[in-house]
């Protein structure tokens, strides 16, 4: 049943109170509301509260606003684009309007919302703006994109539906417009009735049925299931989403995607299965124009592993990926960040755990396979033991570690290496656990497929 907080009615407590009256499993209000200002903090719970008083023991659950998610975003970025027309995105600075309260939270995320629709989307810039109580006014946003030196403004009264709200806001850009001749000012329509928040609706609702307490047995319906949605709910028709639902062919279309986007030409054949599964671990075809390995490294990491030679990890993920069926000879996979001498170690060598456990590889490490994915740290500390003491050179070594401080320093000092370490690294700061563990189950296996 529809219910209104404030000029139209049913109010609120009047529809919650009709609805009562039917003495249903449960009920569910959602509040058709975007931002998270006083009407959904106080109005709405305090309206629910007095509809409830006197109406039995029905529960009733008070479903999340609606936000800004993914959903959202793609149907206000549609009105935006409609409006912009043939106009480029790049030379466009979005106005996205909201309605404005007192609640610091609800305008610092509507905010957010700006930004995002403007990475989304692909505008020059974006300026938040308010029609009521918060500041800057539609006017005053307008200045600020003008102020910039945009001509080509678009902007979006970020409302569901059309109405008071929305008039005003093509009443500010008009105006505005009026006294800039020199900038052209498009207003998109609201959100409105669409399939993306009809399927929002759905969500709320289904993350608050979980809420309502377990009803009696009732014929046909399991013991505690939740109350099952009503005719009005089931009628959000919902457009129907066409994706690949079968695992092998989507595995096969990834593959053969990088295949075709991947210059893989370079690539020796003994290497291609890791590179390609590095590739698919990451989801960027461009990876493969930072990887790197020394001559002998594929030879040297497949005969390792037949050989049965244990696989030292850095961080517990690495260990965790390695697929323990590929696994040629059931090999140890080691992570000792867990090593209760650790904390004491890192502390008296004054470094993180995953360098110090490093130190605890010792007498596993001669003939090893190490896989650094995490920890830059690792890898640097890795060099120095070697350095100091070359009996206890691994048979190769993946140095993936990923991240911003030290990881593409470390994956360099690896590469150009004078040991005689056999190495696979992704440089720059690209990497990561996953990419690592992808590499070694390629190594371990026939080809670069699943279950190969």
């Amino acid at each position: 049943m529809p219910a209104f907080v404030e000029l139209t009615s049913p109010g609120i407590e009047e529809a919650l109170r009709a609805v009562l009256a039917d003495d249903p499993d449960g009920v569910v209000v959602v509040p058709l509301m975007i931002g998270s200002g006083g009407h959904v903090r106080a109005d709405i719970p305090e309206a629910i509260a007095a509809g409830r008083r006197s109406q039995g023991r029905t529960e009733v659950a008070y479903a999340r606003h609606l936000g800004a998610p993914a959903l959202m975003v793609s149907a206000a970025l549609q009105r935006i684009d409609t409006a912009r027309d043939d106009w480029d995105a790049a030379e466009v600075v979005l106005v996205v309007v909201g309605r404005g309260c007192c609640v610091a939270d609800a305008n610092a995320d509507h905010a957010r919302l700006t930004r995002l629709l403007q990475e989304s989307g692909g505008y020059a810039r974006a300026v938040p703006a308010f029609i009521q109580v918060a500041r800057p006014s539609v006017a005053e946003a307008l200045d600020m994109a003008y102020a910039v030196g945009s001509r080509r403004l678009v902007v979006m009264p970020h409302y569901l539906f059309p109405g008071r709200l929305t008039t005003w806001v093509r009443d500010a850009a008009r105006d505005w417009s009026a006294s800039h001749p020199e900038a052209s000012v498009r207003v998109a329509d609201p959100i409105g009735d669409c399939p993306e928040l009809a399927e929002l609706v759905v969500l709320r609702y289904r993350e608050s049925t979980a809420l309502l307490r377990p009803q009696p047995d009732l014929p046909g319906v399991p013991v505690g299931a939740p109350p099952q949605p009503s005719a009005r709910l089931r009628g959000l028709h919902m457009s129907p989403r066409d994706y690949e639902k079968n695992g092998a062919e989507i595995y096969s279309q990834s593959f053969a995607t990088i295949e075709a986007e991947a210059d893989l030409a370079h690539v020796p054949e003994s290497l291609r299965p890791a590179v390609i599964r590095m590739i698919h671990a990451s989801g960027q075809t461009d990876l493969v124009d930072d990887i790197a390995w020394s001559q002998g490294f594929a030879e040297a990491a497949t005969t390792a592993l037949l050989r049965g030679a244990p696989i030292l990890c850095d961080s517990r993920m690495v260990a965790s990926g390695i697929i323990r069926s590929r696994l040629p000879r059931d090999n140890t996979v080691v992570c000792l960040l867990d090593d209760p001498e650790l904390p004491a170690l890192a502390a008296r060598l004054s470094t993180t755990k995953a360098a110090a456990a490093v130190d605890l590889w010792v007498p596993l490490l001669p003939g090893a396979v190490v896989a650094i994915g995490n920890a830059p740290t690792a890898l640097f500390h890795l060099l120095e033991v070697v350095t100091d003491d070359p009996a206890l050179t691994p048979a190769a070594v993946v140095g993936i570690p990923v991240g911003f401080v030290g990881a593409a320093e470390s994956k360099r000092a690896l590469a150009e290496n004078t040991l005689g370490l056999d190495f696979l690294v992704v440089h720059g700061r690209r990497g990561g656990s996953a990419v690592t563990a992808a590499a070694v189950n390629a190594l371990c296996g026939k080809d670069g497929t699943p279950g190969g």
